[in-house]
This record gives C-alpha cells, sequence and structure tokens, in this order.
C-alpha cells in the first residue's frame, strides 16, 4: 500500500485502465535508477481512488482552515471527524464504480497523517500563490461521478461547494 498513502513520496504508475506495459515498466525502471520510490500498479483506477481518499479531504480542509498543515488537521477532531465522513463517501463511490476498498485504509490513512512530517498542502500552496486549486480535478470529478452513479456525497458537495467560492474569490482579489 506504499505508493496508494499520500506523504510517502512514492509514485503509483500504470496502464489505464488497468494492467502494464513495456512503457511503464520502462518508466519503473527509469525511476527505480533515481531517488524517487516508483510502484507498478495494475488497477490504476483503484489507485487513484486510494489517492483521492487523502487529497479529498485533506486538501479541501487544509484550504478552508485558513492553510493548516497537515499536523493540524490531524489534531483536531472535528477536522478528523469531516475528513472520515468525506473518506466514507469516497469508499461508497469507488465501490459503486468497481473499484472496492477496504474500509481499513481509513484507520491507515489516519495513522499515516499522523506520522508524516507536518506540510502544507500543494492546494494551501496554490492558494497562497492565488493559482488556481485542484478544485475540478479533486472535488468537481468526484461530484460528477457521484452523480452519474446515484450516489450521495452530501460532505464531498459542501466541500466543493465551498471550495469553488474561495478559490475564485482568491484568485479576482
Amino acid at each position: 500500500m506504499g505508493c496508494t498513502l499520500s506523504g510517502t513520496g512514492c509514485i503509483a504508475i500504470g496502464r489505464y485502465p488497468s494492467g502494464s506495459s513495456e512503457s511503464v515498466e520502462r518508466l519503473a525502471r527509469l525511476f527505480s535508477k533515481s531517488v524517487v520510490p516508483c510502484e507498478i500498479e495494475t488497477d490504476i483506477v483503484t489507485a487513484r481512488w486510494k489517492k483521492l481518499l487523502w487529497n479529498g479531504p485533506f486538501t479541501p480542509i487544509s484550504v478552508l482552515g485558513g492553510g493548516i498543515t497537515t499536523a493540524e488537521m490531524i489534531k483536531s477532531p472535528s477536522a478528523v471527524g469531516l475528513a472520515v465522513r468525506v473518506m466514507e463517501e469516497i469508499l461508497i463511490l469507488a465501490e459503486k464504480t468497481g473499484h472496492p476498498i477496504h474500509r481499513f485504509i481509513i484507520e491507515k490513512i489516519l495513522e499515516n497523517t499522523r506520522t508524516m512530517t507536518p506540510s502544507r498542502t500543494s492546494m494551501v500552496q496554490d492558494y497562497d500563490r492565488k493559482l488556481p486549486m485542484e478544485v475540478e480535478a479533486i472535488l468537481g470529478n468526484t461530484v460528477r461521478i457521484a452523480e452519474r452513479n446515484g450516489v450521495s456525497v452530501p460532505y464531498i458537495e459542501s466541500l466543493y461547494a465551498l471550495l469553488k467560492l474561495v478559490d475564485a474569490q482568491n484568485r479576482s482579489s
């Protein structure tokens, strides 16, 4: 599960939507010669859902929390509670789309976040620079997938609506 947990510095690569290929294996060999850890994922779509399990809650919470770090988020019971609810919605959506992930990953993600070096998320860094944040890539796409599949995701929808407002305001000021 190394590459699927945020903050590990590992890159997961694979052939979309599944499998491997000579080009994927060649790229993995190149990464193995560098200092960047890399793993080949034969189910890259599930790997992407696993990555969303961290990015979906923690990147928006970091911005909406006023630029808080990972350490500040994980120490806040209310932030962790919200993150867990968002992760639960993502698990339901991943399963509905044919990519079931066991719920134990939530505790693994929380533990990894507790032990990671405190950092500011890439979304906070974009916010600070008044750059477009990955609102659509992280939350917008998730909301649209939920709508297409008839899955209710009220926590994700709330974060999405708020973050779109913050992003627009931030870039216009």
